[in-house]
């Protein structure tokens, strides 16, 4: 009978060990998970980060597209109104050069009248 007491008692405290070793393999597997749990959670932060900028760049982009759109239409009207500017001053200088012509041509004409007499 003793005999199987020590067996029994062996039994128990290898079962006891064993539970103690089983309650540590659990501790290191519930600090490991709580340690995924951390680094899924900072992924989701970085990405959610990410997300952020990527819309922030968008609309960034979106904003300048639209300052380029506006500058190159004051540019086009700016364009125009030289274009425009610059005709008139042509007709302009065109108009003065043929009034100049006109006075020269009087003035030769007076000058010639003037010999005759």
């Amino acid at each position: 009978v003793q005999l199987q007491y020590d067996h029994l008692k062996q039994k128990e405290h290898a079962l006891n060990q064993f539970r103690a070793e089983l309650a540590a393999l659990d501790s290191n597997l519930q600090e490991k998970l709580l340690s995924v749990n951390a680094k899924e959670k900072e992924v989701h932060a970085k990405e959610t980060q990410r997300e952020v900028e990527l819309a922030d760049t968008k609309l960034k982009l979106v904003y300048a597209q639209k300052d380029l759109e506006a500058k190159d239409k004051h540019i086009a009207a700016l364009s125009d109104s030289s274009t425009v500017r610059t005709t008139e001053l042509l007709t302009r200088v065109f108009e003065a050069e043929e009034e100049a012509r006109r006075k020269e041509h009087e003035l030769v004409s007076k000058e010639n009248s003037w010999k005759i007499t």
